[in-house]
């Protein structure tokens, strides 16, 4: 691929200016598909009796524009902790942090190489 060019200051702090945009975009992308991996992951996982953890395991976007990008993971059901790390009674059955640590490298190589795309692809232009 042949270097771009660009013709002059002006046009220089434009493409810079727009270049987090396709950067976030990308970011967001990524992270959204990943988190929709770990969360179908931890619910084929977590082990069923009524359901309801199942059901409460989801994720967001918890983004503060102090801290960046962030997906935030969940299952909001009250004895998803009792399950995960179990109890003195019994032993835990973990599904959450087995999911994370499964696709942890996955989610983290997709974000970089779709950041990286976005950078090369915004400058090709």
């Amino acid at each position: 691929m042949a270097p771009r060019t660009t013709k002059g200051v002006k046009e220089l702090k434009r493409q810079l200016n727009s270049l987090p945009r396709a950067v976030k975009k990308a970011w967001i992308d990524s992270a959204e598909t990943g988190a929709v991996e770990v969360v179908q992951l931890a619910q084929r996982l977590v082990p069923v009796d009524e359901g309801d953890l199942r059901k409460s395991i989801r994720h967001f976007d918890a983004s503060r524009p102090d801290k960046g990008l962030i997906r935030r993971i969940v299952a909001t059901d009250y004895k998803a902790r009792w399950i995960e790390f179990g109890t003195v009674k019994r032993r835990g059955q973990p599904f959450f942090f087995v999911a994370w640590r499964a696709l942890k490298r996955r989610i983290k190589a997709r974000i970089s190489r779709n950041v990286n795309k976005a950078i090369k692809r915004h400058f090709a232009k």
